[in-house]
């Protein structure tokens, strides 16, 4: 993964793990009150909470104030015994250390909230912690200690019923999978996020899941499925009028088309994505936006506009680069302090076991033909014990390969029956577009006959006529040809195969067959009088040899 692009994830990911307070920092007198209320509050839990409401809402606005307001209520979370609340300052101390570039500082703050909380049975501020360890490891590119963390956040969230959190630790397995290149591990992960966003219709899960999945598929090159994807992810980001990722979703979009030689698709996305990215000055999106449309102005031989556009992709990657600059050079010093804070634990864990070792030795010297019978019946309960353990694994495994199993299962479902009904709709659509131009011709040919004047006969014949070229334009069964292909791959090489000599006209007869239309339903789309449609079903017939007591709309739906 582009260290920008990863840079980027990190910080979603650890705004998505804090509640933002967003009213409060924005609304001065919610402040002024929020500082009367700690003010008057006496030294206990009560003015504790509220130095914690205080401290997130300056977090952002003013990290200074919100630290010193933390390392207040953490003071008196303390001294009152209060292991929950300490273990939440803890966890929102190691945060603002993160803000700071402190990755050591973080860590240690973040392990303190977690061991706290492990001590205290508090599962909630331990899937916290973890949490903001795993973003942590994740920004250091230790992505196996990531994944660990991430797999542990999820499996107390599980047990707490958390849905949502447990579709972002998944989501987060995905980015960390994505990150090494392991794009079908990656893929596994998001849409079991999105399953689970599905769960609690969470829109925001739901279009990032579909956005990641489609970078995904764009990266192994399944154009039409990153297509797909890309598409769903824009729907739920104009419903939710996110216009900065909506310009993000267009880019996409737009990059698949051009990708495909679909030169007129491509235009129009890139260049909404453009205009929404100019409106949210949003410099990641103006880069890509740019990038991209240089890269059509080229392919489209309009040379001076690529220059144009290529020029601003460099005038906006620059100024992005300064900041990435430092957050790489911040990246780089902050993986040597986590990784120098981690050889200083493993070390001090060794001396410990060092000492106890030395001590289990002297006294197993002086007890040991006392406790011999003692050790060998242990060791025997020691091998039950594993034996145990490794069948209780292997159970775990096979259950987690159903599951995922299951999903895909579920997942392939769903795709199947929204191209369906997108078929469906496309097929309605054609027929109830060609019925209306049906009836029209029909009250011109009506007003032909009752009228005398040369000039409106002659209007009305060429209306007529240009209603019949509406009806006999092939652009619909290309269109419709394209999304029947995606619901039922290979149906026309099964055809073929068994029948070479079946004409086009015949293929689009057994397309709609397959489809279950009735007679009148494809006369429709077709132009064709039902007696017209009943004759080519009896020639249809006749080429691919079928007893009469065979059903042709059944033959064709088991193809």
């Amino acid at each position: 993964m582009p260290q920008r692009l990863l840079l980027q994830t990190v910080w979603m990911l650890l705004l998505l793990s804090t509640p933002l307070l967003a009213q409060q920092s924005a609304d001065g007198r919610r402040l002024d009150s929020l500082e009367q209320l700690v003010s008057n509050a006496p030294n206990d839990t009560t003015k504790a909470r509220r130095l914690m409401v205080l401290s997130m809402a300056l977090l952002y606005s003013q990290p200074g104030e919100s630290e010193r307001y933390t390392a207040e209520a953490l003071d008196l979370f303390r001294k009152t015994g209060h292991y929950e609340g300490e273990s939440h300052a803890l966890n929102l101390t190691g945060l603002l250390q993160f803000r700071k570039a402190d990755a050591a500082g973080a860590l240690e703050n973040y392990m303190a909230s977690y061991l706290l909380a492990k001590k205290h049975n508090l599962p909630q501020r331990m899937a916290k912690a973890l949490n903001n360890m795993g973003i942590l490891y994740l920004q250091v590119k230790d992505y196996d200690r990531a994944l660990a963390i991430y797999r542990e956040a999820f499996e107390i969230n599980k047990a707490l019923n958390n849905t949502e959190e447990m579709g972002s630790n998944l989501a987060n397995c995905g980015i960390a999978m994505a990150s090494q290149n392991k794009l079908d591990s990656a893929l596994v992960f998001y849409h079991q996020a999105l399953s689970r966003f599905l769960e609690i219709n969470m829109s925001r899960g739901i279009a990032n899941m579909h956005n990641n999945i489609g970078n995904i598929h764009l990266r192994q090159a399944h154009h039409e499925e990153a297509l797909f994807y890309f598409k769903k992810a824009l729907q739920f980001y104009l419903n939710d009028q996110n216009e900065l990722y909506a310009s993000s979703a267009y880019n996409n979009i737009g990059k698949v088309y051009l990708l495909q030689n679909r030169l007129d698709s491509a235009y129009v996305n890139l260049m909404r994505g453009l205009q929404l990215a100019e409106a949210q000055n949003a410099q990641a999106e103006l880069v890509d936006s740019h990038l991209a449309l240089s890269e059509f102005f080229e392919k489209t031989g309009k040379d001076s506009k690529s220059l144009f556009h290529l020029k601003k992709y460099l005038t906006h990657r620059d100024s992005l680069s300064n900041s990435e600059k430092t957050a790489e050079l911040t990246l780089v010093t902050q993986r040597f302090e986590v990784q120098k804070q981690l050889e200083l634990v493993n070390k001090e864990n060794e001396l410990k076991t060092a000492r106890s070792l030395a001590w289990i030795f002297a006294l197993a010297g002086i007890i040991l033909l006392i406790t011999l019978s003692s050790i060998i019946f242990n060791v025997s309960l020691t091998r039950n014990s594993v034996r145990r353990k490794l069948y209780e694994e292997e159970k775990a495994r096979f259950q987690a390969q159903k599951e995922a199993q299951q999903l895909r299962e579920t997942q392939y479902a769903y795709e199947i029956d929204l191209k369906n009904r997108e078929l469906a709709s496309t097929a309605i659509n054609i027929i109830q577009k060609n019925d209306l131009l049906h009836q029209i011709t029909e009250n011109l040919e009506q007003l032909k006959k009752t009228t005398q004047e040369e000039n409106m006969r002659k209007e009305l014949f060429r209306l007529t006529r240009l209603i019949e070229n509406g009806l006999n334009q092939e652009q619909e069964w290309e269109n419709f040809r394209l999304h029947f292909n995606g619901v039922h791959p290979g149906f026309f090489d099964r055809l073929l195969n068994d029948q070479p000599k079946l004409t086009p006209k015949d293929l689009r007869i057994c397309a709609y067959l397959r489809m279950n239309l009735s007679t009148k339903e494809i006369a429709s789309l077709l132009n064709f009088s039902i007696r017209g449609v009943e004759t080519i079903r009896y020639r249809l017939r006749k080429k691919l040899d079928l007893p009469a007591d065979v059903d042709l709309n059944q033959w064709m739906m088991q193809r």
